[in-house]
């Protein structure tokens, strides 16, 4: 079951993994090399564009005043 965060991180899922599903996944890594390394690439980027050090305190000190202004 997959929980539903709240807060500043309001919609993102917490993962309930498939042990299943993660062996066929984990097969496709191994036998496609060069798409699982793009595949890295782009989640790389993807974290540094929504999580870098400055866009997480933007959203902490945001949560800040939010408290502060109640």
């Amino acid at each position: 079951m997959s929980e539903v965060m709240e807060g500043p991180f309001e919609g993102h899922l917490w993962a309930e993994p498939s042990e299943s599903e993660l062996r066929v996944l984990m097969r496709r890594v191994m036998d496609n090399p060069a798409e699982a390394k793009a595949k890295g690439r782009k989640a790389r980027e993807d974290m540094i564009r929504q999580f870098s050090p400055e866009i997480v305190a933007d959203i902490v000190a945001d949560q800040i005043q939010n408290i502060l202004g109640r």
